[in-house]
């Protein structure tokens, strides 16, 4: 929804129904964009971080050694802040949704030999 004056609303009336409970609210918001967070005077408290879940994929799924993602590029993704986000706070990361295939059959349709999957499954390779 790109109407943040609707969104602030739901949010605030979200938080008051929660009382002294904490809520949190998350925006699935694509383009991702640091400006929806309360932090950036948005109406939001974070959002679902896309760019952590295709590095993190892209990166425990690759085949070819020459393709690999630098270093940089992992960083940029695990530090929210390298992004503009003014805390990691502000995102949620994620590698498993309702809108994508489960990581799991990703690996497994992608990697042949099964020890090799499994130990990406595990976020660790041989």
């Amino acid at each position: 929804i790109q109407n943040f004056e609707f969104l602030t609303l739901i949010t605030q009336d979200v938080k008051k129904l929660a009382g002294n409970k904490p809520f949190y609210c998350a925006a699935e918001y694509i383009p991702e964009d640091p400006i929806i967070t309360v932090a950036k005077n948005g109406p939001m408290d974070g959002l679902w971080h896309e760019k952590f879940y295709t590095t993190i994929k892209d990166i425990l799924i690759m085949n070819d050694d020459n393709n690999r993602v630098s270093l940089d590029q992992l960083k940029l993704v695990i530090d929210g802040r390298l992004q503009g986000y003014s805390s990691i706070q502000n995102l949620v990361n994620y590698l498993s949704n309702h809108d994508h295939n489960r990581f799991c059959y990703d690996i497994f349709t992608h990697i042949k030999d099964e020890q090799t999957a499994i130990n990406r499954l595990k976020l660790g390779k041989k």
